[in-house]
């Protein structure tokens, strides 16, 4: 009896072991700072929305992304987030679903984030430019694409301009809720997310008392 209390014990220190190494060896990813103050970008974004969107809604992206890492297999878990939505296919199936909604939210507002600048606006220029015009014809004619498509996204997704490497062309992409372009191998370079974000702000505005600031 006691011979078998005594291997049941050593058991659970080697799980507990393993579990602990397993847990120290993951990423663990943090919410990444923002570049300008939340009311940088008023009047075209108020700073308490986007102070809403950042700690609340992206936070909560992170929180899950890494929650659901914490069940993935360690070869997943070392891998960059950039990585694992690039091949999506070898996350377990039953956390698929999880890692492509909270990976691909938590990757897709941080470069949101970084698209947007107080000071910006204009035409792009350099190489950047010469891609676009070649694949739409103008910038113009760009911006009239990716507007035109990304309102017409059903429910919540995303408008992306991407990089495909397989053509090494810049195209137009849209992606349902917080599904990542690098899930289909293509490099996401610009992007705007479409849906809730607006519907909950104006709610916000013209009621401040509607406490919706998870849904997001």
């Amino acid at each position: 009896m006691a011979e078998c209390q005594a291997k049941a014990l050593d058991k659970e220190k080697e799980k507990d072991k393993r579990f602990r190494i397993h847990n120290c060896l993951m990423n663990k990813y943090e919410l990444p700072p923002l570049p300008y103050s939340y009311d940088a970008l008023e009047p075209h974004i108020d700073a308490k929305t986007m102070e809403i969107h950042y700690t609340k809604h992206h936070q909560t992206y992170t929180n899950n992304l890494n929650a659901s890492l914490e069940k993935c297999p360690q070869d997943v878990q070392n891998k960059d987030i950039i990585e694992i939505l690039s091949d999506i296919g070898s996350v377990p199936s039953d956390l698929k679903s999880a890692i492509n909604f909270n990976g691909g939210g938590f990757d897709n507002h941080r470069i949101f984030w970084n698209n947007l600048t107080p000071n910006g606006g204009g035409e792009p220029q350099g190489s950047i430019a010469e891609a676009i015009n070649s694949s739409f014809g103008s910038f113009s004619a760009f911006k009239e694409k990716f507007t035109a498509s990304t309102v017409g996204i059903q429910g919540s997704g995303w408008g992306w301009l991407v990089f495909d490497p397989k053509s090494s062309k810049v195209d137009y992409k849209s992606m349902p809720n917080q599904t990542s372009p690098r899930t289909e191998n293509l490099i996401p370079l610009l992007g705007l997310m479409f849906g809730n974000m607006l519907i909950i702000s104006n709610i916000r505005i013209k009621d401040p008392t509607m406490s919706m600031l998870g849904g997001i």
